[in-house]
């Protein structure tokens, strides 16, 4: 995470392979409709808040 916080502050971001993988997946599972539940992204941010 870091390293893009460093990437954007000096105005270019490259993502990674895996990074475009995930984008690629996100964007598939939207277009079908699959979203996250309220319950899914609450233990997310739980899960992040923990880090």
């Amino acid at each position: 995470m870091r390293d893009i916080d460093e990437s954007l502050a000096k105005g270019e971001y490259r993502p990674t392979p895996a990074e475009l993988a995930g984008i690629d997946r996100g964007l598939r599972d939207a277009a079908e409709g699959r979203f996250a539940t309220d319950e899914q992204i609450d233990a997310a941010f739980a899960k992040l808040r923990d880090v």
